[in-house]
């Protein structure tokens, strides 16, 4: 029985990223489809959380990308649903993704899907190809990565968030003067 990309992918996840539950104390909370009435805007999310953190793990369907999102909880139990990647908000969560992370890092290359990171419509078309043939590896990848260069942040330490979202706010302002 072939299953859908979707329920294929929140499977994936959810084997690939066991290690939060069984490790670090996670809950897995939701698996969601947001925007579904709009192609443009749909994302299937997967969303764990811990005392500390609460994760997103997402696939943007237009774009082809799949990716993390790590949010500082600022009242314990309750997933922060708004959230902010850079700038200041005294209503919003402070939020980093696993790409700037390893972009800070200079590890930008660890991940499967970064090669082709580009909004060109070839660019997404080759992810899309790749998330149809390799969702598994893609998925395994990515949470490996985000064990090996965010174990901190995992256990609850999110110190790291506003140098990471500086080097976000930089690399955008780079990117719109370009």
């Amino acid at each position: 029985m072939e299953l859908k990309p979707f329920e294929m992918y929140f499977r994936e996840v959810k084997n690939s990223f066991h290690y939060l539950v069984s490790d670090f104390d996670y809950q897995l909370i939701s698996t969601d489809i947001e925007n579904a009435d709009d192609y443009r805007d749909s994302v299937a999310i997967v969303r764990y959380l811990s005392s500390k953190v609460g994760l997103e793990v997402y696939w943007y369907l237009a774009s082809s990308v799949i990716g993390i999102s790590l949010i500082k909880v600022k009242k314990e139990g309750y997933f922060p649903y708004k959230k902010r990647f850079w700038g200041k908000s005294r209503e919003e969560a402070s939020a980093i993704t696993l790409n700037s992370l390893i972009g800070m890092a200079g590890k930008g290359n660890v991940l499967i899907l970064n090669k082709y990171i580009s909004t060109k419509a070839s660019d997404v078309n080759i992810r899309r190809k790749m998330i149809e043939e390799n969702i598994s590896d893609i998925v395994k990848n990515v949470a490996e990565v985000l064990l090996e260069q965010a174990n901190d942040i995992l256990a609850g330490d999110t110190s790291i968030f506003p140098k990471v979202q500086k080097y976000e706010e930089e690399y955008r302002k780079n990117i719109s003067s370009q």
